[in-house]
Formats: C-alpha cells, sequence, structure tokens
C-alpha cells in the first residue's frame, strides 16, 4: 500500500492485523500457537521492526509527510480481535494528518461480515462513494 504508493492509488484493509508492537513485545496473544521464528521471518529483526519499512502505519505516516499517501479504507467488526488495534491504527493515522474512512460495527473476523462490506469497499475504490454516515475522519465515531 502506502510503501508502494507509486503503483497504488488506494489502500483497503478489511480486518488488518495491526500487530507490530505485538509482534516485538511477544505478545502470545498475537503470536497464539506460531513460533516467533515464523514472525522473524516475516517481518525480520524486532528489536528494529517498529519504524521500520516494514511497519505499515510507520510507512504511511512518511508517505503522508512526502504528500504521497494513497488515499486509505479500513474496516474490521467490533467482535473481531483485531478491532482495538485497527481502532489504534485509525487514530494514529488521523492524528498524523491522513485521512482515514472508517467502517466498524457488528461482525467478527468471518466472511459474513466482509460480505456485507465489500460492496462499499469496492464502490469506493471505484467511485470515492462513502455512505452517509459513514465515519469519514469529519463525521467520525471514533474518540
Amino acid at each position: 500500500g502506502s510503501k508502494f504508493r507509486s503503483t497504488f492509488g488506494k489502500i483497503a484493509s478489511l480486518s488488518g492485523a495491526y500487530i507490530i508492537p505485538d509482534v516485538v513485545i511477544g505478545n502470545q496473544g498475537v503470536l497464539g500457537d506460531a513460533d516467533p521464528n515464523y514472525f522473524r521471518s516475516i517481518f525480520g529483526d524486532f528489536e528494529v521492526l517498529e519504524g521500520s519499512t516494514k511497519d505499515p502505519v510507520a510507512e504511511a505516516i512518511r508517505a503522508s509527510a512526502q504528500g504521497t499517501m494513497p488515499s486509505i479504507c479500513l474496516l474490521c467488526g467490533e467482535d473481531d480481535d483485531l478491532y482495538q488495534g485497527n481502532i489504534k491504527v485509525v487514530k494514529v493515522l488521523r492524528n498524523h494528518g491522513i485521512p482515514v474512512i472508517w467502517y466498524g460495527g457488528r461482525g467478527n473476523h468471518r466472511w459474513p461480515f466482509w460480505n456485507d462490506m465489500l460492496p462499499h469497499v469496492i464502490r469506493w475504490l471505484v467511485t470515492n462513494y462513502v455512505p452517509e454516515g459513514v465515519d469519514d475522519g469529519y463525521n467520525t465515531s471514533i474518540n
């Protein structure tokens, strides 16, 4: 997404796993049964992960500072274990002046929630349409 901003004009994240801080501290709630070496194979050295080019939030902040941040839409259901992480990312990005369209609501980390949201996301990707009442950063539901 923001790392390849010369290629992509928009980013849509459906129940994104914004777990970098948890991976760094070895939070087993995020790591589950996975061997930490699995996460090292993806992210590299945990000691330098936060703020690196493998940290999507840091990459977005850098892209925004350079004026090259693609438009972004995040969604996650309230019953998803990843919900609080997504809320935190929305707040951090908005605090850095990055407008984020946010779809929350009832749902979990399952296809029924995503299937309900996909038509809205696809319409936004194609036409920039955001339904009335959706948290677009101006009419915000996140405090």
